[in-house]
């Protein structure tokens, strides 16, 4: 649904989003509900459900606002050469080219 969403406008994307998406945060907050009666309030299981219930409310702002996106790929690929540089800066002028342990 997403792909069909990008590079549309705000109001689009909330007339999309609220026709395909709602439905599903929807049926899927009301089987998490329906489940967690059902399963030990102890386990992990348990655990994951009410974190996911929780953040749910959250969630849902992504159906009203069409600035929102779902996930954060576009930040991630933004700072991904910061990242990897930080990976590759941490060996540069040593002499030895083995590992951090080996130099110090």
């Amino acid at each position: 649904m997403e792909k069909e969403a990008r590079y549309k406008s705000a109001e689009e994307r909330i007339t999309l989003r609220q026709a395909k998406a709602k439905p599903v945060f929807d049926d899927l907050e009301a089987w998490l509900s329906q489940q967690l009666p059902k399963i030990s309030g102890k386990s992990n299981l348990a655990a994951a459900i009410r974190y996911a219930l929780g953040r749910m409310p959250k969630a849902r702002a992504y159906l009203d606002d069409g600035k929102l996106e779902l996930d954060n790929n576009i930040c991630e690929r933004s700072i991904r050469p910061v990242t990897l540089g930080r990976k590759n800066y941490l060996f540069m002028g040593s002499k030895g080219g083995g590992d951090a342990a080996a130099i110090a």
